[in-house]
């Protein structure tokens, strides 16, 4: 293969972390482009709790990244219109940086470091209490999740001697939406944190706080121009749900009870 003609990176989260937020933002950056969540719908969300080991090899997605570093995208392994509807570039330029914002790949990251180590992988995180309160305030245990993610999660703990056992244990325990929905979070977090140094997790408060600082994580490896981000910073970015809130809606919407159980999960990791 070629050199690629532009650069590319990976920008993961948990649903309601702030990716859709970030990926904009970073995107109002004069040489960043925003790919947006181009594996939903794909063969990448139906693995969405499987490990991919380096050594695996699936030609869709492998086809799809190789086009990308040779200046194509391949439109047709795309199936879900989020990318249409919120990327903002739909052809790949000499010199540009593309931030490939996802959903979906947790537990894909040994593989993509592996097979595409020029395609950096950054986490987005965000305080667990925080994701939890927005995905059960916006129904999405019911509508997204479900008790089949559940069983994925269950099937998956029991291949994964690294997970810390007492994490396990909450999640063969987990008995209402809101400690499976905890445990979910938990455990992906858990498992891509393996691979991801601290040097490429951006912090959504961190980016409230101060955003060239924060991005600084990103721009400053990709040798990007400084750029002034907090002037973006106040646009409701959300795709999906109720209307954006930056308050910590989980210490009012959690009661002490379940503050205390959701506590204990996330304190394994």
């Amino acid at each position: 293969m070629s050199d690629p003609i532009a650069q590319f990176v990976f920008l993961n989260g948990f649903d309601r972390s702030g990716t859709s937020m970030m990926a904009k933002v970073l995107a109002h950056h004069p040489d960043v482009e925003c790919l947006f969540q181009p594996f939903s719908s794909t063969v990448v969300h139906d693995t969405e709790w499987e490990y991919w080991a380096a050594e695996e090899e699936h030609p869709e997605v492998e086809s799809f990244l190789d086009g990308l570093q040779e200046g194509e995208i391949d439109r047709s392994f795309i199936a879900s219109d989020w990318f249409e509807n919120h990327s903002t570039a739909f052809t790949i330029e000499p010199g540009t940086t593309y931030a490939i914002k996802s959903t979906k790949m947790h537990f894909k990251v040994d593989w993509l470091a592996a097979r595409y180590p020029s395609m950096p992988v950054y986490a987005i995180e965000r305080k667990p209490h925080g994701i939890l309160a927005s995905l059960l305030r916006n129904g999405f245990y019911e509508d997204w999740y479900g008790e089949d993610a559940y069983q994925a999660l269950l099937d998956y703990v029991e291949t994964d001697d690294e997970l810390p056992a007492e994490l396990v244990g909450y999640v063969r325990e987990a008995d209402s939406n809101l400690e499976k929905m905890a445990v979910m979070v938990a455990v992906r977090t858990a498992v891509a944190r393996r691979r991801i140094p601290s040097s490429r997790i951006l912090v959504y408060e961190k980016v409230l706080d101060n955003a060239e600082r924060e991005f600084g994580k990103l721009t400053g490896p990709l040798e990007l121009n400084s750029y002034p981000f907090g002037n973006h910073l106040d646009q409701d970015y959300n795709i999906a749900g109720k209307q954006y809130r930056r308050c910590d809606l989980w210490k009012t919407y959690f009661d002490d009870e379940e503050k205390r159980t959701i506590g204990n999960i996330f304190a394994c990791v």
